[in-house]
């Protein structure tokens, strides 16, 4: 018996989370799916299918869009991925969006079942988000950030993000460095240079310690030079929302993680994710927690090793792919 086909369509896949969301739903085998983006990512994240389109602003016409998806290799494989789909599943992005109308796909609105609205999107555009989902009703809403759910204008199913979780390898030799992609990332991210100088000043104590990655690297680079790191930070200052898959990959890796995270998104998730084993960091008490890991190997192997329990129990492929395939099935 044939399985039913799922196809997954999003804009662009900043992270690697739909992608990532594909392959644990056919990890499960229940459905049979395929994820196709239309747009590359710089820093070469891991995906299904791409159909390459030039990156467009408010001046760009329909037809540019149409003729570089009907120039791309893989457009006919798309188009008939989507013709013979029985669910269409939008991933940040919209029904009848412009943009996806405009690159020629032939879209059976009818198939559109479900939309997923991951972290940044969501906080950026929740008011155009919530007045679209409320006109298409009938469609069923997942977010990979279980805060949006304090927000009951559109009912939503949180499911997080999916990790696989046996192809990140811990290693035993680490240096006496601090992987950190948003304090390092100067341009474009909310409080960052706040957050760098903060650092800074601590590691000056500590002038055997470095502050190692930046958000230039591909994610394979990122990943290789993250394995080797004693701790990851990923917010000092205050910054809404759940632990992104930087936080979530530093766990996996047994890099023990530490974050500015809101007490709501702590009671928000426990009863479905357990106590984290991420380290909550504000302000004032940051110095302290991270000179705690610097300064004992012993700890930070034991939240190390906790954390990856933490992800395989909540994040790996057959859970989040068990979760999505259960949306499906009560459609």
């Amino acid at each position: 018996m044939n399985k039913p086909k799922v196809v997954i369509v999003s804009l662009a896949d900043w992270a690697g989370s739909g992608h990532n969301v594909c392959r644990a739903i056919n990890s499960v085998g229940e459905f049979e799916c395929r994820h196709i983006t239309t747009y590359d990512h710089a820093y070469e994240f891991p995906r299904d299918i791409l159909v390459r389109l030039s990156v467009y602003d408010k001046t760009t016409q329909p037809e540019d869009l149409v003729k570089d998806a009907v120039n791309s290799p893989s457009y006919g494989e798309v188009s008939q991925l989507i013709s013979e789909a029985d669910i269409i599943h939008l991933w940040n992005t919209f029904p009848g969006e412009k943009s996806l109308m405009s690159v020629g796909f032939p879209i059976d609105w009818r198939k559109v079942k479900v939309v997923t609205m991951t972290g940044s999107m969501y906080r950026d555009h929740h008011t155009a988000i919530n007045k679209i989902l409320k006109e298409w009703n009938n469609l069923k809403v997942t977010v990979q950030d279980a805060l949006f759910n304090f927000n009951h204008e559109i009912p939503s199913v949180f499911i997080p993000h999916a990790i696989d979780v046996d192809f990140f390898k811990p290693v035993e030799e680490r240096d006496k460095s601090i992987g950190s992609y948003r304090t390092t990332y100067k341009s474009n991210v909310r409080f960052a240079d706040k957050d760098i100088a903060k650092l800074s000043v601590i590691l000056r104590k500590y002038p055997d310690w470095k502050i190692e990655l930046n958000y230039s690297m591909s994610w394979k680079e990122r990943i290789e030079k993250l394995s080797h790191c004693s701790i990851f930070i990923q917010d000092i200052s205050p910054y809404i929302g759940i632990w992104g898959r930087s936080t979530l990959e530093a766990c996996v890796l047994e890099v023990p993680s530490m974050e500015n995270y809101s007490q709501q998104v702590l009671l928000n998730h426990e009863n479905i994710l357990g106590k984290p084993p991420i380290i909550k960091i504000d302000e004032d008490t940051f110095e302290t927690k991270l000179v705690e890991l610097m300064e004992s190997e012993t700890y930070r192997k034991d939240v190390g090793k906790k954390s990856r329990e933490w992800v395989r129990e909540h994040f790996s492929y057959p859970v989040i792919g068990k979760m999505y395939s259960d949306v499906y099935g009560s459609l």
